[in-house]
This record gives C-alpha cells, structure tokens and sequence, in this order.
C-alpha cells in the first residue's frame, strides 16, 4: 500500500547513517495528498519505532477525513457532535470512519489507532475560498481554482462539512470538543482557494520548519 511505501521511506531514511543530525520529519501532502497524510497520522506505527524524532503531520485541504468514532456535527450547530439517528449512507466506514478498515489501519486495535492519533502532533489547513460545495459538471471543465471537479460530494463526505474549508475547520472542531486535551491546530489561509499557495503562509512555513 502508500501507507507500506511511506513505512519503508521514513525507515531507509532514519536506519542509515547519511542524515545523522536529522532531528524531525514532516510528513505532508496536499488534496487527496491530505487524506492520505490524515489517515497515515493515525495508522502507522513508524513513528513510535523512533523515539528520538520528532514527527509531525500537515494536512493540506483534503476532500474528507477519517473520525475517530461515530459521531458527526448536529446540523444546524458549529460545536455538537452525536451520532446521526438516520445518516442515509453508511457514513462511518472507512476512509470516512474506523469501520471496514483496510488491511494495513487492522494492524492496530482501534483504541490503539485512536490514542497514537490524538496524541500525534497533527496540523491542519485550507484555503479560506476553498468553499465550493458542488462537482462541476460542465464539459469541457473551466480553470477551476476551488478545484470543484474533483470535490467528494457522497453522502459520507457531506455529513463531513459542505466545502474542504468548511470540512477542515469542522473536523477540528470536532477532535478538540470530543477529545478536549488534543493538541491539534489549524488555520487556514486568506485569499486562497484550492491551490498549493496555502504553503506559503506563514504559519504554514513555520509549522514545516519549526519543531
């Protein structure tokens, strides 16, 4: 799997003796590169293999996000979170939730994957005009900056939020109200929609370079 890859990257790295004053690895990805880094945070146990790295996760505007239980946002709230009396779809499954995990999450129990995830050192961002809440559907598509066409509308993606945006903030929202002593943070970035210039915010930098 990616996740097998990135297992074997950070190892190769940190096993040899090129990089001896190597002190930490960022570990960050972009879009559907942020749901891989998500849900990477919580299932690999590389980090726990080094003690002596410091580890940290940037999550960068992705689509949807793994929870951690089966509760999800009360619509109609920004700070209550319950499990849905009727979802419509199977909402919790994984990549959206912890149940069917695939062959590579089922190394850990879940209270495993949940304590290493919490108690990981997680950075989220997105755009402050990520905010498209619906695919383009026209052809052929338009320069399309909110990256509307690739946006996950299913049914699982929108008990998440309605746009990335609004997806990122509510999922942090949601890990500091369930789990209150996580250490998780997140900001997002004027002026920017769907693109790659969320890295060039201050405090995007500094979160890549300063731990």
């Amino acid at each position: 799997s990616s996740f097998t890859a990135l297992d074997q990257l950070i190892r190769q790295t940190l096993a040899n003796k090129n990089f001896p004053n190597l002190k930490g690895i960022l570990i960050t990805g972009f879009s559907a590169g942020g749901q891989t880094v998500q849900r990477y945070a919580a299932g690999n146990q590389v980090e726990n293999e080094f003690p002596n790295i410091r580890f940290r996760y940037l999550v960068a505007a992705p689509s949807s996000y793994m929870y951690l239980n089966e509760d999800r946002l009360v619509p109609g709230t920004e700070d209550r979170f319950e499990k849905p009396a009727n979802p419509g779809c199977a909402y919790n499954t994984y990549r959206y939730g912890m149940e069917g995990l695939n062959s590579y999450m089922i190394r850990k129990t879940k209270a495993q994957m949940v304590n290493d995830y919490l108690v990981r050192d997680i950075v989220y961002t997105s755009g402050a005009l990520d905010d498209a809440t619906e695919k383009v559907t026209v052809s052929p598509v338009p320069y399309d900056w909110k990256d509307a066409m690739h946006l996950d509308v299913s049914c699982q993606a929108r008990w998440q939020g309605n746009s990335r945006v609004h997806r990122s903030f509510i999922f942090h929202r949601y890990v500091l109200t369930e789990f209150p002593w996580t250490k998780h943070t997140w900001f997002s970035v004027p002026g920017v929609a769907h693109e790659y210039r969320v890295y060039t915010d201050p405090r995007a930098i500094q979160a890549m370079t300063d731990f």
